[in-house]
């Protein structure tokens, strides 16, 4: 997941997220793709580790039936992109 998110982002997430820079992670651009794809990357590991429990909560997320991996990582990153953008603007009025 963190391989797809690298390629949609341009930049390592899982690096970011592991060895910062702090201030980096904590801006919003950042912070919320690394919140989605490592929640991702638990239900995944949930799905490994137990089968029935990563099946209810990828049902109670939506996660499988609406989007696909790659449309969900890249709907969330240019979200939070805009967000940040539109943010940045306002605070200059």
């Amino acid at each position: 997941m963190f391989a797809i998110a690298q390629k949609i982002l341009g930049y390592d997430l899982l690096s970011l997220c592991l060895e910062g820079p702090e201030e980096e992670l904590m801006k919003t651009v950042h912070c919320q793709p690394a919140v989605f794809v490592t929640s991702l990357a638990a239900v995944e590991r949930l799905n490994h580790e137990n089968p029935k429990a990563g099946r209810l909560v990828e049902k109670s997320a939506h996660f499988s039936s609406v989007l696909s991996l790659d449309s969900q990582i890249f709907f969330i990153c240019k979200l939070w992109t805009n967000a940040e953008t539109a943010e940045r603007l306002t605070m200059t009025v």
